[in-house]
């Protein structure tokens, strides 16, 4: 497990262009700009996939309603809550979709408010039987947050982690699992303009 948050949190930082003291590239000349660029490719990559989804008789649409509660990293009274909702589609245990959420911090020092757009992918990893599967989630975009905070009102958002899935009457799912969030306004990670805001937390996510 930590080893899972430890790579999810080096890849978001690279995501959005940060890199940890220390943390260099020189094999083969690969430079920290060509790896913020592939890296980026993340969410291009998803939509793509989306966009070549083939979608027929075997392919069902479900909307859900989720919400989360994280707690900041090292941190002290620093919470976030989450409310999202969206539509994905399922074939063969694989989902792609996409959602609106919405972002409210919760600190001594400060209280903002946003509302992003992200594209979502899931899979199925583990089929236990009677319709309870062990699931993974990526997903990352963009939120807007007023007031701004840290200082930028456009900032990006990026969550990873795992959920059990037990299915419920009316062919309806309920979700429960573990995430990995980070947000951040894209700078360096150390620029005084870019606190960025690692949580570890729990959600629940309700599919129709």
């Amino acid at each position: 497990m930590i080893a899972i948050i430890a790579s999810s949190r080096l890849y978001a930082q690279i995501y959005i262009g940060e890199f940890p003291e220390g943390f260099t590239f020189g094999i083969n000349g690969i430079t920290r700009t060509t790896m913020c660029f592939c890296s980026r490719l993340f969410l291009a990559v998803i939509i793509l996939g989306a966009s070549f989804f083939k979608v027929d008789a075997r392919t069902t649409a479900h909307a859900y309603a989720e919400t989360g509660f994280y707690k900041e990293i090292d941190e002290y009274r620093s919470y976030l809550s989450t409310v999202s909702g969206g539509v994905v589609y399922m074939r063969k245990g694989f989902e792609v979709g996409g959602e609106l959420n919405i972002y409210k911090f919760w600190n001594g020092d400060y209280s903002s408010i946003g509302v992003g757009i992200r594209p979502v992918a899931r899979y199925s990893l583990i089929r236990f039987g009677k319709g309870i599967n062990l699931l993974t989630e990526v997903k990352g975009g963009v939120i807007y947050m007023t007031p701004e905070h840290p200082a930028n009102a456009v900032n990006y958002t990026f969550n990873a982690g795992f959920a059990i899935e037990v299915p419920v009457k009316n062919k309806n799912k309920m979700r429960v699992g573990f995430h990995y969030s980070h947000f951040s306004n894209g700078q360096r990670m150390g620029d005084i303009e870019n606190p960025t805001w690692d949580g570890l937390g729990l959600y629940i996510n309700w599919l129709f």
